[in-house]
Formats: structure tokens, C-alpha cells, sequence
């Protein structure tokens, strides 16, 4: 009789053993080539990541040149910068404010054209060495200074050259700095209001000449022009319309004697159409 153990137990298999060993093994292997597959796989994948990132550059520097040929890198850039400004002008960073410094021959307008900014340009559109260069470029301006407050304000601040004659040449009257360089073309305000020189010369000669006749304000506030001569003397042309001939020499002293006989003998005032100081005695024209 069979016992309760022999019933429910597994018959034995006499190759039971050798296939129960063959299992074992074929699971070591599949256990062996499923990380070799994995390193294969990922070997696959970094070789193929590899050459889509090859792909990517090269297109993207063969666009990058084409662009730049056909011109649409510049259009790109001009429009990111137009777009960039739109946002700027949108959040209030604009320059509708300019503070301009005291003016004299300087225009309000001359100073905004060479700031170059329009309505609704952002402020970060403005730079401040090229303002400075731009509006130093102007015939009156000597120097200039930007300063740029955000959100919304521009000062400037600017240096006018001094006129200190008008030089006639050629037909021409230019107004000339106390440097005797010329500044701009002069117009009829400008001639009437400063002293008028001419010929060969002279633009040199000035700065010396109306400082020194700076010291006489009787002849200096009566002075209407100056002609050199020869490059080594001056004519002074004096209202009501008297011809002063001054030396070449010694040209303070024939100043003190045409003072004094301004003062004493009121000279101006008489029927005299010339005055020559260039002797010992003045020699007098009606």
C-alpha cells in the first residue's frame, strides 16, 4: 500500500537532474547577454546621438552662412533689435524728456538731430560717446556731454566756440575763434555784430590786434574793421567812417596817442576822413 507521501509526491524523473541543470545554465546566459545587449543598445544610441549633433552643427553653420550671404542675418538682427525696442517702448523706456544746457548759436533742433532719437525710441537705443562725437561735429559746439538717466532722460550739456571777428575773404565773410580758426559762414547778424577783418593774414594777426585794442574801449566800442597790410600792419576803420593807419611797430603807442586825442580833441566827431600814426606827428585827412 502506498503511503500518503508517495501519492502526492512527483514521480522521479531520472533526467529530471541534467534538465533542471540545462535550465540553470540557459538562465546564467540570458542573465549574461541581456546587459551585452544594453551596452550594445547604448553604444547605438551615443553613435547615433553623436551624428545628429554633427547634423545639427553642420546645418546650423551652413545656415548661419547662407544667411549672411543673402543678407538675412542683418534682417534677422534688425529685426530682434526693432522687436527688442517695441518691448522696451511698451514698458515705458522711451526718451520724450531731453534737457538741453543753456545755448547760444546752438539750436534746440541741431542738438536733436545729432542725438539722432525720434519719438518713442527706447533710451537704450542712445549712446552716449557717439551723441558726444555727433554733437561735437557741430560748427559752434567745442565740447559736449551726454548723460543718460534711465528710464526716460537725456541731459546735454554743451561748450560753444566764441566768435571774435568775421574774416572777409574772397568775396566770403566767415566767423573765426580768438584761435583764428573759421567756425561757420557769416550771416548779416553775425557782421554786424563783431568786428570785420580782411586780407592776407589778417585771421592770424586778429586775436593779437582785438585783444590789444580790448584795452581802449573808446577806439574798441567805435571799431567797424581792420585791413592788414602787406601781412605786417593795420588800417582800423573807425564810426563815423575814419581810416586809421597804424605802424608796423610800436603799434601800443600810436593806440595811447589816438586815445588821447579821442578823449581830448574829439577827434570822431570832426570832419576827418583819415588819421595816420605811422610818423612822429599824426597826419590828419579831411
Amino acid at each position: 500500500m502506498r503511503s500518503l507521501e508517495s501519492i502526492f509526491s512527483p514521480p522521479e524523473d531520472p533526467q529530471g537532474g541534467e534538465e533542471s541543470a540545462k535550465t540553470s545554465e540557459e538562465k546564467a546566459a540570458g542573465q549574461r547577454r541581456k546587459p551585452r545587449r544594453a551596452r550594445d543598445w547604448t553604444r547605438r544610441l551615443r553613435r547615433v546621438g553623436g551624428g545628429l549633433a554633427l547634423v545639427s552643427i553642420l546645418t546650423f553653420v551652413l545656415g548661419l552662412s547662407w544667411a549672411e550671404q543673402t543678407g538675412r542675418l542683418g534682417l534677422w538682427a534688425l529685426q530682434s533689435g526693432l522687436w527688442l525696442e517695441d518691448r522696451l517702448a511698451e514698458r515705458g523706456l522711451t526718451t520724450p524728456r531731453v534737457n538741453i544746457g543753456p545755448l547760444g548759436f546752438t539750436t534746440h533742433e541741431d542738438v536733436r538731430e545729432a542725438l539722432g532719437l525720434y519719438d518713442l525710441d527706447p533710451l537704450s537705443r542712445l549712446d552716449p560717446k557717439r551723441a558726444k562725437a555727433r554733437l561735437e561735429a557741430l560748427p559752434w559746439v567745442s565740447e559736449a556731454r551726454v548723460q543718460r538717466l534711465w528710464p526716460q532722460t537725456i541731459n546735454v550739456w554743451l561748450t560753444e566756440k566764441t566768435p571774435m571777428a568775421i574774416l572777409h575773404r574772397r568775396g566770403l565773410a566767415h566767423a573765426i575763434d580768438a584761435q583764428g580758426e573759421v567756425i561757420v559762414r557769416a550771416d548779416a547778424s553775425l557782421i554786424q555784430s563783431y568786428p570785420n577783418i580782411s586780407s592776407l593774414g589778417a585771421e592770424a594777426a586778429a586775436p593779437e590786434l582785438i585783444e590789444t585794442l580790448a584795452a581802449y574801449p573808446e577806439i574798441f566800442g567805435r571799431l567797424v574793421g581792420a585791413m592788414r597790410l602787406s601781412n605786417r600792419r593795420w588800417n582800423l576803420y573807425l564810426t563815423p567812417g575814419l581810416e586809421v593807419r597804424l605802424p608796423a611797430e610800436n603799434m601800443d603807442q600810436a593806440l595811447d596817442q589816438l586815445h588821447l586825442m579821442i578823449l581830448e580833441k574829439g577827434i570822431l566827431d570832426k570832419d576827418i576822413t583819415a588819421l595816420d600814426l605811422r610818423g612822429r606827428r599824426p597826419i590828419v585827412q579831411r
